[in-house]
C-alpha cells in the first residue's frame, strides 16, 4: 500500500529516475522485495542486511544519542543507499537494490516497532495471545493489525483517502530522524501488551496503523525526489 502512495507523489525527475531503474516493476511490488529475499543463501542477505531492517533507541533516549552500531542500520543503509542511487557509478543492479531496499526500509520505520527499545528484539520476545493464536507483539503490528481491516490494496487506498491521510509531501518528510522519533514515541505507548488481544485490541490499534501507513507511502515518495532532484543523476 505504501508503494501505491508514493507512485502518486514521485517528482517528475524521480517518477522517470525510478521507471528507468525498476522498468515495468511498480513501487508496490519492489516495496515487499527485501523481505522476500531474506531467504537468499547469499553472504549478503545473511551476514549484511539483517540489521537494515530497524534502530535500536532505548526508551528516553533520541537517535542522535546513540547513533548505529559497528555493523550499520536503517539510517546509515539508507545513507548508502542514497549514494548508490546517485553515483553515475553504479550498475543497473545496485540501483534497483538500493531503490527497492530503501523504499522498504522507509515503510519499516514507521512500523513503531522496527525503532527497537534494545531489550526485546523490536517486540519479537513478546509473546501475546490471540484466540487459538500464539504470536509476537512485532508480528501482531507488522502484519495482524493491518490483516484485521481485510482490505485489497485499492481498498486501503480508498480508506485512507476518506479519513484525509494522503497528503502531498511537506517539509522534513524526507527525514528519517522524523520518522524515528515518531515510531519510538508510538512504541512506547505498546507496553506492556495484554497477554491476550481480541478485536477490540486489533479495532483500536488500526487508525494508529492507517496513519503509519499513510505516512510511509508519502515519505517514501519525499525521499526518493530528495535523492533523485538533489542529484545529477540521468536516467
Amino acid at each position: 500500500v505504501a508503494g501505491d502512495i508514493a507512485q502518486r507523489h514521485l517528482s517528475p525527475t524521480a517518477r522517470a529516475a525510478v521507471q528507468h531503474i525498476l522498468g515495468a516493476e511498480t513501487l508496490a511490488e519492489a516495496s515487499l522485495w527485501a523481505d522476500r529475499m531474506r531467504d537468499d543463501p547469499s553472504p549478503f542477505w545473511q551476514e549484511v542486511a539483517g540489521p537494515f531492517h530497524y534502530v535500536t533507541v532505548p526508551p528516553g533516549k533520541d537517535y542522535r544519542d546513540v547513533g548505529a552500531p559497528p555493523e550499520g542500520d536503517a539510517v546509515t543503509a539508507l545513507a548508502q543507499f542514497a549514494a548508490d542511487l546517485q553515483s553515475p557509478a553504479s550498475s543497473g543492479a545496485e540501483r534497483r537494490l538500493a531503490l527497492r531496499f530503501a523504499l522498504h526500509i522507509v515503510q519499516d520505520l514507521h512500523q513503531p516497532l522496527h525503532v527497537g527499545n534494545g531489550r526485546d528484539r523490536g517486540g519479537n520476545d513478546v509473546t501475546v495471545r490471540l484466540g487459538g493464536d500464539v504470536l509476537n507483539l512485532h508480528r501482531v503490528w507488522d502484519a495482524t493489525i493491518p490483516g484485521s481491516a481485510g482490505r485489497s490494496r485499492a481498498q486501503w487506498v480508498s480508506a485512507l483517502e476518506q479519513r484525509g491521510l494522503l497528503r502531498p509531501p511537506q517539509d522534513g518528510d524526507a527525514d528519517p530522524l522524523r520518522w524515528i522519533a515518531e515510531s519510538g514515541a508510538l512504541r512506547d505507548t505498546l507496553y506492556p501488551p495484554p497477554p491476550r488481544i481480541d478485536a477490540a485490541y486489533l479495532a483500536a490499534a488500526l487508525p494508529t496503523a492507517e496513519e503509519r501507513i499513510a505516512l510511509a507511502g508519502i515519505r517514501a515518495a519525499a525521499w526518493f525526489n530528495a535523492v533523485f532532484d538533489d542529484a545529477a543523476v540521468t536516467p
